[in-house]
């Protein structure tokens, strides 16, 4: 105690001597004295060391026992016991996750300041707070003769509060990802704090922890439409104030991503802009030209074109298809008629993976372009017409036929005895994904699958087979080293793959199909 404290005074007394050979001897005047000094020191350096949030998070808990206690008070419970008074305001505290002692007097200390009409009654074991039996008609005179000047001045301090509030918050910065917090960080704790109020009332027992999904998305749209200076100077001739980009969070940014992910309509954006919900039009495709110039930028630092959601480590399989879109016209300006790309990854729960790093913004370029050694098919010849096979050295390996049949024939007979019983419900798994999909022990994650850039080429071409099957070898060479790369194609692809791989075997002979 006396190191922490600093005392001069002692310090020397008791540095570099034995107190117990010495027989050292203290008063209990003095003891007490340290102590109480020392308990003022730590709460001292808990006050300074306490943040903006749990603060606010102390007076709203505090502020909800004062309206626990009114309410009661107007439903004739005139007299609380102050023990039970702080093991509510403890409770409450916690729930909002502030671990602090509390001080009994300094708790009634606080509620008889806001209670002038309360009195406090001791009988040497409980302190009782007892309220004068006419309270009960001031606080219902009160409530009729309503004074809306009075009321109209503390919306005005409230606003000015949360509005000082809101343009010192840090709020939320936009890298290319939403965070799994990012909604509650990017709101200042006063803002949180009076809209869980005026949602869920003013409630000494509520048992939420945190804030509902309601409570941030108010806040996130209050946020985005607060303009620091006077409304009319930010207005547009539409009647629409701008947004900045510093006071961003993430829920326009999201609604605009998704929408215009999902429907690609520019009209409804615009929409959802004007009602301050979305991001403008021209702010998701600034953003989105950003994600294609950082990801431009992964795939020359990587050397391939593998998508950053993809893992490294784990099991992958790629496939090849032409891709159609708007197939009923050959010449419009929304068909499309080339070739798509595909990788397929199957996490375990033994091997999930290894992360990489997510993609960020802004990036260090201006413009992107695909890396020419994916970008460019390079024209190959290859007799269609006639294959020649390479000889090769077949090593026997071991079959699991014998089990993959037996597994077959229990999913027969579990199928055949349900069939034989008088009726069936809708929990028997007679389908084969069903039967096992139940047999199934452990729940692994779901599979990652990434679509690479597309191709104008046909895809039933050996120039594009052949091209298609490099960009899968480099991509699974690259996540999963030593694996033997696997390509699923439908038959006429097989039989031109088949080709490619006998004619270049030195390239492709291990790939399997």
């Amino acid at each position: 105690m006396i190191t922490e404290l600093q005392d001069n005074t002692l310090l020397p007394k008791i540095s570099g001597v034995d107190l117990i050979a010495a027989e050292a001897k203290y008063h209990m005047k003095c003891m007490t004295n340290l102590r109480n000094r020392y308990r003022s020191h730590l709460t001292r350096a808990r006050q300074e060391s306490c943040e903006e949030d749990e603060k606010m998070k102390e007076s709203q808990a505090f502020i909800e026992l004062n309206a626990y206690i009114e309410s009661s008070v107007e439903n004739e419970k005139l007299f609380f016991l102050l023990c039970e008074l702080r093991s509510l305001y403890v409770s409450r505290l916690q729930t909002l996750g502030v671990q602090k002692q509390v001080n009994r007097t300094r708790l009634k200390t606080s509620i008889l300041e806001n209670f002038p009409d309360a009195q406090e009654q001791n009988d040497g074991k409980n302190v009782v707070i007892i309220f004068k039996k006419a309270i009960q008609g001031i606080v219902k005179e009160v409530v009729q003769q309503r004074d809306f000047s009075e009321d109209a001045v503390i919306l005005a301090k409230a606003s000015a509060i949360v509005r000082k509030d809101i343009f010192s918050h840090e709020g939320f910065k936009f890298s290319g990802s939403f965070p799994q917090d990012c909604q509650a960080r990017s709101v200042p704790a006063s803002l949180k704090s009076l809209m869980s109020m005026i949602l869920s009332g003013v409630n000494i027992k509520n048992t939420e922890a945190q804030e509902s999904q309601p409570c941030l998305t108010v806040c996130q749209t209050i946020i985005f439409n607060t303009n620091a200076k006077e409304r009319s100077t930010v207005q547009s001739k539409t009647g629409q104030s701008r947004h900045t980009k510093s006071r961003e969070p993430p829920l326009p940014l999201y609604l605009g991503f998704n929408v215009h992910a999902m429907t690609r309509s520019k009209t409804l954006i615009a929409k959802l802009y004007q009602m301050g919900l979305s991001v403008s039009y021209l702010r998701i495709m600034e953003l989105e030209d950003m994600f294609a110039t950082s990801i431009s930028e992964r795939f020359e630092a990587d050397g391939f074109v593998v998508p950053a959601c993809l893992k490294k480590g784990v099991f992958t399989v790629g496939a090849l298809d032409n891709s159609d879109h708007n197939p009923s016209s050959m010449t419009a300006a929304s068909s499309f008629h080339g070739t798509g790309i595909s990788l397929f990854q199957l996490p375990t729960i033994s091997n999930p993976g290894e992360e990489r790093p997510p993609v960020a913004l802004p990036p260090q370029g201006t413009g992107h372009a695909l890396p020419e050694e994916y970008a460019t098919v390079y024209p190959v010849e290859l007799n269609t017409s006639k294959a020649v096979v390479p000889t090769r050295d077949m090593k026997e390996i071991v079959s699991c036929m014998a089990e993959a049949k037996r597994n077959e024939e229990q999913w027969v007979v579990h199928s055949l005895e349900k069939l034989d019983e008088e009726s069936v419900t809708s929990g028997d798994t007679l389908a084969w994904a069903a039967f096992h999909a139940s047999a199934q022990t452990e729940e692994d994650p779901p599979a990652l699958t990434a679509l690479l850039p597309l191709f104008y080429e046909k895809a039933a071409t050996p120039a594009m087979v052949k091209h298609g099957m490099d960009v899968i070898w480099q991509a699974v060479t690259f996540l999963n080293p030593g694996q033997v790369p696997i390509i699923t194609v439908d038959q006429p692809l097989f039989a031109l793959a088949k080709m490619v791989q006998w004619k270049w075997p030195d390239s492709h002979g291990e790939q399997r199909m």
